[in-house]
């Protein structure tokens, strides 16, 4: 986790036998990525651990997983700056030939703002359009359950590990984005937890998924802004939905001139 996913692609490229990586240690991994690094995460034995628990994951068939140069893997992402180094899959990854829509937003939406979620949802399944959200409370839930209430193709970034549905209570509707076709993604594997500090880091896979972005509602400093940000910084489409630009207008005073 200390490494990012360009520091993750040059090792894999210079390491390529997982027996000799094992034996590595901190400062042979910063003399390849070019960093000191210092860190009590670096234990090889638990990562192997790990890395045995993915297998056995993917070998029960729960679920795929996806890397660059594969098929399946979302070749969107190969155009922005920090693409994860794989993604794991549960159900169905996005369509290369489908187009993508992302729709963020608060969690605590005016009752406007999640009419609008719930059309946009609605409107995408019925256009064939793919919409893409992160399952959170809000905005993102309103969204993917019209999607799913109208048989269109959603898929949820998780901020955690595949197997890691947040917050529980969507887990039901995790289900239900599967069983109509569509798929959960997400850069963690299973029995990965969700913090807190991995929700704005996935929100660069919502907007990179995507060429469009679209904000309901979002309050200043809010996580959809973020994504907001990592739309216009890979160069994507950033729209703000009218309920949200009223709603921002009823919310500053009007300055009369002097």
């Amino acid at each position: 986790e200390f490494l990012g996913p360009d520091e993750k692609r040059l090792i894999a490229d210079t390491f390529d036998d997982p027996v000799r990586l094992r034996g590595l240690g901190l400062a042979d991994l910063g003399a390849v990525i070019g960093r000191s690094l210092r860190t009590v995460r670096w234990q090889p034995e638990e990562l192997w651990r790990q890395a045995n628990r993915d297998a056995d994951w993917l070998a029960s068939g729960l679920g795929r997983l996806l890397a660059p140069g594969k098929p399946d893997w979302p070749a969107d992402l190969d155009h922005i700056p920090d693409p994860p180094f794989v993604l794991f899959c549960r159900g169905c990854p996005p369509p290369e030939d489908r187009e993508l829509l992302a729709v963020v937003g608060t969690r605590r939406p005016s009752e406007a703002a999640r009419l609008a979620a719930w059309e946009l949802g609605r409107d995408c399944a019925a256009l064939g359009i793919g919409l893409v959200s992160g399952l959170a409370h809000g905005i993102d839930g309103a969204a993917h359950a019209a999607a799913v209430r109208c048989r269109g193709y959603t898929v949820a970034v998780l901020a955690g590990g595949i197997d890691e549905v947040h917050p529980r209570m969507h887990r039901e509707l995790a289900c239900r984005i599967m069983d109509c076709g569509g798929g959960l993604v997400s850069e963690y594997g299973p029995g990965t937890p969700t913090l807190r500090h991995q929700f704005p880091i996935r929100n660069r896979i919502i907007s990179g998924l995507c060429p469009v972005t679209v904000v309901v509602e979002a309050p200043e400093r809010s996580g959809a802004l973020i994504t907001a940000q990592y739309g216009l910084d890979q160069g994507r489409d950033v729209y703000v939905h009218a309920a949200a630009a009223k709603a921002a207008r009823e919310q500053v005073p009007e300055i009369s001139p002097k």
